[in-house]
């Protein structure tokens, strides 16, 4: 018996590929325009993690996708939440002061939120 090229299955190999490479790419975001290089340092926002009013602006950086924001260096407020599969949690009224040329990541065990730095 003589086997027929599927079209559709093609089709549906190519759309998962592209979307695991959609999925892992990381988008940049500058929080301000103009922020000196050399007072700047960068957040990274892992998939599943929401910041908001950073600074007490009304920014938000959503959990839909993995984004690294450049942020001006010195301490900053801002609230964090995290939700994935049922579970979330939220940290309100974070403080932290961040180092110019470094970058930092959010991270949590447990409860306890941590800002680790890369």
């Amino acid at each position: 018996m003589k086997r027929r090229f599927n079209w559709v299955s093609v089709l549906m190999i190519v759309s998962v590929i592209a979307l695991l490479f959609v999925g892992c790419a990381t988008t940049e975001i500058m929080f301000r325009e103009g922020i000196p290089e050399d007072q700047q340092a960068r957040l990274f926002v892992p998939m599943y993690y929401g910041v908001r009013n950073f600074g007490g602006s009304s920014e938000y950086w959503t959990q839909a996708g993995k984004q690294m924001v450049t942020i001006p260096s010195g301490t900053h407020t801002f609230n964090v939440t995290y939700y994935f599969s049922g579970t979330s949690y939220r940290w309100d009224d974070v403080s932290f002061n961040f180092q110019a040329g470094r970058t930092y990541r959010l991270e949590h065990i447990g409860r306890t939120l941590n800002i680790r730095q890369e």
